[in-house]
């Protein structure tokens, strides 16, 4: 872990792997990503009209 709370590398191995390992650490996280994926799309596409 990154303990001096500093910025991490994107280019880090752990940064590389963080949309892998985020699921694994909040429960519901992909029903979350396709929940808030569906409402930021639908307000987007609300501010077209």
């Amino acid at each position: 872990m990154n303990q001096d709370h500093s910025p991490m590398d994107w280019n880090h191995p752990s940064a590389a792997k963080y949309g892998q390992t985020i699921a694994l650490k909040i429960p519901g996280y992909p029903l979350l990503y396709d929940m808030m994926d569906r409402l930021l799309s639908a307000t987007l596409a609300g501010l077209d009209n």
